[in-house]
């Protein structure tokens, strides 16, 4: 959480409170590619912030959201939930299970996480990237059976899908 937004609204982390404080931050408050846009008795809105892959320096890998969406098209989530999760799993939405009463129902959620490696090709291929991406690295932190087995499943996903090559390579968050 950001100091200044929990020195100037004294939110302390690390609590259930901290969480639900978030809905008393003034509009416009987050950051990357959504910004707060409603927050009422239904929910909280956010909106796609329409700038956010057009900063100087620009992506230069992924700038075109056909790529992005190619990506969370290529990945098997069902089959990720069956092979890492085998007494089943839950998905995560934006907006955290601890806000049950904002959360988005496992139905919902699911028909944003569709696995479909043929949209994922096309949208690749149409995708307009500033460098060609003939190849996918998955990095992952080093020294973690579990995180592994999380890069192996999501390098093989990906190179399935897109027919792209695609390795894990573990880097050293410490160095």
């Amino acid at each position: 959480m950001n100091p200044r937004i929990v020195e100037q609204y004294g939110v302390n982390e690390g609590t259930t409170e901290d969480v639900l404080s978030m809905q008393e931050l003034p509009f416009g408050t987050s950051s990357g590619p959504y910004t707060l846009e409603r927050r009422d008795a239904t929910g909280t809105r956010v909106e796609r912030w329409p700038d956010y892959h057009k900063h100087t320096p620009a992506d230069d890998k992924f700038h075109d959201k056909r790529s992005r969406q190619a990506l969370q098209k290529a990945f098997d989530y069902e089959g990720f939930i069956a092979a890492l999760r085998p007494f089943g799993g839950t998905y995560q939405g934006p907006i955290s299970n601890l806000l049950s009463h904002f959360a988005l129902s496992q139905d919902e959620i699911r028909s944003y996480y569709r696995h479909d490696p043929a949209e994922a090709r096309a949208l690749w291929a149409a995708a307009d990237f500033e460098y060609p991406v003939d190849n996918i690295k998955v990095f992952m932190s080093t020294g973690n059976a579990l995180q592994q087995q999380i890069a192996e499943f999501m390098a093989q996903s990906l190179a399935e899908s897109l027919g792209l090559p695609t390795e894990v390579e573990a880097v050293d968050v410490n160095t």
